[in-house]
């Protein structure tokens, strides 16, 4: 007869598994993340923003060495190091912390949960680098994350809510691709993106401006240029390709100097400020309605703005135009 230990396994496994299989791996992973770090608004700021920019295929790329502080791969790769410099910061600070990771589980001080927790999300993703299937790359990061503060069973609740909750988004392609068919669709984006922006007083008055302007062709056509790593975008003003372009520069400096501001660390208000303007950043690089218009909604999607939220306003809308 199987232990419960075993079944709580087998089940957790198979949760995993559908998560993979409907592509919400990644999606489930981040929001993951964010959350744990929400307890401890004041510290893990750094870190939260490495997991707002990653990309699913910056989870794919085959990790090898040893250790990333020592290894010549890392400390000769300007990119590399560049895009992991916070994620090993973090991973400094939460080394010299985790000796303190037997502190008591309902300790929430700094030298307690906020600690522990960015242990586990730094050493998790860190880990993650040194799994051989890519495909269970974003699920070993995820099992990493057990542990005291976050339990097997903790993760089987929260997989299987994620599931429960997103199982909205299987139609989310065939929603886009008819608002795309009636030429709907960044009408829709840009009615959404004004009206999440409601609530927020800062710093968003140039955003909430540029999104009502979305319905010109000359701010959403994309530009023929290569795409900027999303890290890179509040450097806009600096960087030749963008520097050299009159007409990019003036698609992109609200975009930039909004993103700019948004690099501060506190405010949950910024968090949703900062989807919008990814999402919009995200318009200019699809040339297909439905492809850049799901994959736009997609960013906007959190804890307060769920999937089952997003197509009944998706719905709602198709329905009254």
């Amino acid at each position: 007869m199987e232990s419960q230990q075993e079944i709580s396994h087998d089940i957790l496994e198979s949760l995993l598994q559908e998560l993979v299989e409907r592509g919400e791996d990644f999606s489930f992973y981040i929001s993951l993340c964010l959350r744990l770090l929400a307890r401890s608004p004041k510290h893990g700021w750094d870190v939260k923003a490495f997991m707002r920019g990653l990309e699913p295929e910056d989870m794919a790329a085959p990790r090898d060495p040893a250790e990333l502080r020592t290894n010549p791969k890392f400390l000769e790769s300007e990119w590399l190091m560049g895009k992991y410099s916070v994620l090993l910061e973090a991973f400094d600070e939460a080394v010299t912390s985790h000796h303190i990771s037997t502190a008591a589980p309902r300790d929430t001080t700094l030298a307690g949960y906020d600690h522990r927790i960015l242990w586990k999300i730094v050493n998790a993703h860190y880990s993650s680098y040194f799994e051989p299937d890519p495909r269970r790359r974003v699920t070993c990061a995820i099992e990493g994350l057990v542990g005291k503060d976050y339990s097997v069973e903790d993760l089987t609740r929260d997989l299987q809510d994620y599931l429960d909750r997103h199982a909205c988004l299987l139609k989310l392609p065939d929603l886009c691709r008819e608002l795309a068919d009636q030429g709907k669709d960044l009408a829709f984006f840009a009615d959404l993106g004004i009206r999440l922006l409601e609530s927020v007083t800062w710093p968003v008055d140039d955003l909430r401006s540029f999104l009502q302007e979305i319905g010109s062709e000359d701010v959403v056509t994309p530009v023929g240029i290569p795409k900027l790593d999303w890290h890179e975008l509040f450097r806009t003003s600096d960087d030749e390709i963008f520097a050299d372009s009159e007409q990019l520069m003036q698609k992109y400096s609200i975009l930039a100097d909004t993103l700019g501001e948004l690099s501060s660390p506190a405010y949950s208000q910024v968090d949703l400020a900062a989807r919008v303007a990814r999402a919009q950043y995200e318009l200019f690089f699809e040339r297909e309605g439905q492809t850049r218009l799901l994959k736009a909604l997609r960013i906007l999607l959190s804890e307060d703005y769920t999937a089952d939220m997003l197509c009944a306003d998706a719905e709602a809308y198709l329905a009254d135009r």
